[in-house]
């Protein structure tokens, strides 16, 4: 931007701002530099990790209860109401936004009804559980049919959101950007002999489709091979209670440890304190997959070796015996043995993280994610207010 000029306005729409486990999103918002960007939520969590000073908290409808409860009762989404659209496109009129950037695919099919009567040209981002069944094919075509652009965190994303009838002409990959070490941290490859136990970190939500239970049943397997084994969970969830019982029937309780949710520099900190990190990711019941985690970017810029599944859009960024370990499915065996084979195999353990941490600093970098972010930005504010969806054009870039 020239000198006295004042930055396009950007108003990015996020339902909840923002939940512990969203780094991701906090580190895209406040890391624009070329837009003014304007933070407009239904609900405002954890200020605290999250400081955030251009943002506006939409005040609720004193009639919400009643408009919730008869959606419910319908078994739909229950979407924006009309007291809430009328404020956004307010906010967005006396801003004068360029652009609107709403995350999360199923938030967009929430809010769809401003995005209609939205005219300025409109980003939408899909980030893994969005794209899964709970969102259906009505609500999607319904986005897809106001948005200026698509943006998707993984090819693999795009390819699932292509299958379900998004045109190709509107997708583009928006990578995100992870803190990279300066340099690859120091950390000795760890020796099969000795009492030293092996350190695994596993950091995440606790769902379905992280693999909890693959991981602790792998701690297990190599206990039972006589490895010495330390496993940090590090997160909180729904799958917890399921978890702790797990490792009881097992007899792992002295062998695994939770921290719940540690802040970003904890964790980075805690990446360069352990020896391997998992992630055995699966698709649900529902469809619900990843697009490429951020934790495993994260361990990767650290220079801690990953065992993970060919899952998602973890191989675009690992190629097995290269930058990480893939196993074809989250098989605690599979798994097992991928540990065993990047200690023992000569050479491997360091040759991957370093691997690793030169794939991430040069594809996964904050800077370099920023300025493609802000290149589809532009490119949706030269695109907007295109009405004819032909499906066809310049493909996936």
């Amino acid at each position: 931007m020239g000198s006295g000029v004042n930055p396009p306005v950007l108003v990015s729409y996020c339902a909840t701002f923002l939940k512990r486990e969203m780094h991701h999103v906090y580190r895209q918002i406040s890391g624009i530099d070329e837009f003014e960007n304007w933070v407009v939520t239904r609900r405002r969590k954890n200020p605290e990790l999250f400081p955030y000073s251009k943002l506006m908290v939409l005040r609720r409808s004193p009639f919400r209860i009643f408009y919730r409860t008869w959606y419910r009762m319908q078994k739909q989404r229950v979407p924006m109401s009309g007291y809430e659209v009328r404020q956004l496109l307010d906010f967005a009129q006396r801003r004068q936004a360029a652009l609107v950037h709403v995350y999360f695919g199923s938030e967009a099919a929430r809010v769809v009804g401003y995005l209609r009567q939205e005219r300025r040209p409109k980003v939408v981002s899909f980030h893994g559980a969005d794209v899964s069944q709970d969102v259906t094919g009505e609500e999607l075509n319904a986005v897809f049919s106001v948005a200026d652009l698509i943006l998707c965190r993984s090819q693999s994303l795009a390819d699932v959101l292509m299958g379900r009838g998004c045109p190709p002409d509107l997708i583009r990959l928006n990578r995100t950007g992870v803190p990279v070490a300066q340099e690859l941290p120091d950390h000795p490859t760890p020796s099969a002999e000795g009492t030293t136990p092996l350190r695994f970190l596993q950091a995440c939500r606790f769902i379905p489709k992280k693999g909890l239970m693959t991981s602790i049943r792998a701690m297990a397997a190599l206990r039972d091979k006589g490895w010495s084994v330390r496993l940090t969970f590090a997160g909180d969830g729904p799958e917890k209670p399921g978890m702790e019982g797990l490792i009881d029937e097992l007899g792992l309780r002295q062998n695994v440890t939770f921290t719940g949710f540690l802040d970003n520099e904890e964790l980075l900190a805690a990446m360069r304190e352990h020896d391997v990190f998992l992630h055995p990711s699966l698709i649900t019941a529902s469809g619900d997959q990843e697009g490429i985690p951020n934790s495993i970017l994260e361990a990767m810029g650290q220079g801690l070796p990953v065992v993970a599944t060919r899952h998602g859009g973890i191989p675009e960024v690992i190629e097995d015996g290269l930058q990480g370990m893939l196993v074809n499915t989250a098989e605690e065996r599979l798994v097992a043995e991928a540990v065993e084979r990047l200690i023992l195999t000569p050479g491997m353990y360091p040759g991957i993280r370093k691997g690793a941490y030169e794939k991430v600093k040069r594809d996964y970098s904050l800077d370099s994610c920023k300025v493609a972010l802000q290149r589809h930005y532009r490119e949706a504010i030269e695109r907007g207010g295109r009405s004819v969806r032909t499906g066809e054009g310049a493909g996936i870039r």
